[in-house]
């Protein structure tokens, strides 16, 4: 049992927006999962309805530096988690709006873990930067050296819902 005397770290949500208010049964009920990322969440509106008006069309460039298949899951789960966010997702860069950059960080210690770092960084195509997202964990050494599966999802949604408030940032500076 874990006692805290204030708020507990949310690690996988974006720093700058609380984490989801609703809870959904997916990627985070598989086994495991929790001991890996124990507060991911996924991405739910207030609603139940995962779709919101479009949104600009955003093209995903392959995620940086994940070990495992993280390369590919994670790209697929956030094309997926911004699709379902209403943000369509296209791979002519010519025809994106914004472009999205995903880099994971790995960093062991001596103490047999790994801090993980996963950066997304939103772009307008001539490359002026929108912001960042960073999400961070630590986690038992090698838990993501092969399939992320689930975890690529969970991470994916919470990347989406910090990526979206961006979009609407910059739109609102925009009006």
């Amino acid at each position: 049992m874990l006692a805290s005397c204030g708020a507990l770290p949310r690690p996988f949500q974006p720093a700058h927006k609380p984490p989801p208010p609703a809870e959904l049964k997916t990627a985070t009920d598989q086994p495991g999962f929790a001991l890996l990322f124990p507060d991911a969440k996924p991405q739910q509106s207030s609603n139940g309805n995962n779709a919101s008006l479009p949104g600009p069309p955003i093209a995903v460039m392959p995620v940086d530096g994940a070990p495992g298949d993280g390369r590919e899951a994670l790209t697929r789960a956030i094309a997926r988690s911004l699709t379902q966010a209403g943000h369509p997702v296209t791979e002519d860069f010519d025809a994106a709006a914004l472009i999205l950059a995903g880099s994971v960080y790995v960093v062991p210690d001596d103490a047999g873990q790994e801090a993980v770092t996963i950066e997304w960084s939103l772009m307008h195509p001539d490359g002026r930067r929108l912001g960042t997202i960073s999400q961070m964990n630590t986690i038992p050494a090698g838990s993501l050296d092969g399939a992320w599966g689930p975890v690529a999802h969970a991470i994916a949604n919470g990347g989406a819902d910090g990526i979206v408030a961006l979009v609407q940032e910059a739109d609102l500076r925009n009006k």
